[in-house]
């Protein structure tokens, strides 16, 4: 085992880094090199910023390019802890393109600049400055604003997170949906990722026929889920629509019919929506069993079942661009995985099945209004949150104020 690095390291007063970007597994040398004197550095690039946390002098400043994804997920539960401890932030700036800051097509997550000094304790962290421009050709007219330490340190289910708002009303969203006292936890509710993986389940695919003859169960893609909304057989993609279940797989690769909401796991890169959910309902489906592929997440109650209500609001609740635009703020990257989906605040479990009672009702009427209507009658929204449509953020378009 290497030896830790001394307690009382030298001491600089200012430190500028662009790290590299690479998983840490525990027996590289990295890790075991920082091992007993670094926690929760899971990435190398994480490791950079908490030995600078560390070796910055009382007054000293250091300043990281690096990606969003710290800000959130379980993967750097520890290092926000950790990080807290001792750093300050100063100021963040998010590049909300991820095509414009760096000429590499393949990064598939938001980066940020972040400045903090070494004198970090979670007391002294009240407040910091946070900038938004969609690239580095607008960052010269980047609009600068100081926020709340509350804010930007969201304290979770599933722990401590830190929020990126872009914009006043970013900020307003945040300071709401921090109030709603109810979670998945609270309502029983579990978030599991699909268990068909189809490169090692390949021989069990197959077609729509093969299901329609008997031999098969559906099997639901992200290709299948469209917002509130389930299509099987589809033909978006040349995607197996079909999985045989028997005896050796029904347990670990299929479902019991029951009343779940599914919910995308990746999106698109720029795409307008984050979130894309939708109800499957038991009533609606003639089989005893049904297969998720490992590109979706799906919602179910832990004890008891979802009623379709319940299904249909908490799937429009997920599709509105309210809880979209949170979860943005939440999360920086194109995947929506089980743990942030499961740090969302929640309203009651009745108000979310006034709201499919309402869709159910008006099906007509507009769904993302139907969620801003029911949660202001129910005092979950004040007004100043006024009912809006977009989620993607381009700079300009949602205003500050």
């Amino acid at each position: 085992m290497t030896t830790p690095p001394p307690a009382s390291p030298p001491a600089f007063d200012a430190i500028i880094a662009n790290p590299p970007y690479f998983k840490l597994r525990r027996d590289a040398p990295q890790s075991q090199a920082a091992q007993g004197y670094l926690e929760g550095h899971t990435n190398i690039y994480t490791l950079f910023m908490g030995l600078a946390a560390r070796l910055l002098r009382p007054d000293g400043r250091a300043c990281f390019v690096v990606p969003r994804s710290f800000c959130s997920g379980a993967y750097f539960k520890a290092f926000r802890i950790d990080f807290l401890r001792h750093a300050t932030p100063q100021h963040i700036h998010l590049f909300t393109a991820r095509n414009e800051a760096f000429e590499d097509e393949a990064v598939l997550q938001e980066n940020v600049v972040i400045s903090f000094s070494g004198t970090g304790t979670t007391d002294e962290f009240t407040s910091l400055t946070r900038s938004v421009s969609q690239g580095l050709r607008d960052l010269d007219t980047a609009h600068s604003h100081k926020i709340d330490a509350s804010v930007f340190k969201g304290d979770t289910p599933q722990g401590v997170y830190y929020r990126l708002p872009t914009t006043t009303l970013d900020e307003r969203i945040v300071t709401a949906l921090d109030a709603w006292a109810a979670s998945f936890v609270t309502h029983d509710l579990a978030v599991s990722t699909g268990p068909v993986v189809a490169f090692r389940n390949r021989s069990l695919l197959t077609n729509a026929e093969a299901v329609a003859q008997g031999n098969a169960v559906p099997l639901y893609w992200m290709q299948n889920i469209q917002p509130d909304a389930v299509t099987w057989p589809t033909d978006r993609g040349d995607k197996p629509q079909g999985l045989i279940v028997d005896d050796d797989t029904a347990d670990s690769l299929a479902l019991p019919r029951a009343n779940y909401v599914l919910i995308r796991r990746f999106s698109s890169k720029e795409d307008r929506r984050r979130l894309t959910a939708a109800p499957f309902l038991a009533d609606t489906y003639e089989h005893d069993y049904v297969s998720f592929e490992n590109h979706l997440n799906y919602v179910y109650q832990t004890n008891g079942s979802l009623n379709c209500n319940e299904a249909h609001g908490l799937s429009a609740l997920l599709n509105s661009a309210l809880v979209d635009r949170y979860f943005r703020i939440l999360n920086g990257n194109t995947q929506v995985n089980a743990t942030d989906l499961k740090s969302l605040p929640l309203p009651s479990r009745d108000t979310i099945a006034a709201i499919g009672e309402r869709i159910a009702k008006h099906p007509e009427n507009n769904r993302n209004a139907a969620v801003f209507e029911v949660l202001r009658t129910r005092g979950y929204l004040p007004n100043s949150i006024p009912t809006f449509t977009e989620t993607r953020f381009t700079v300009g378009k949602i205003q500050e104020g």
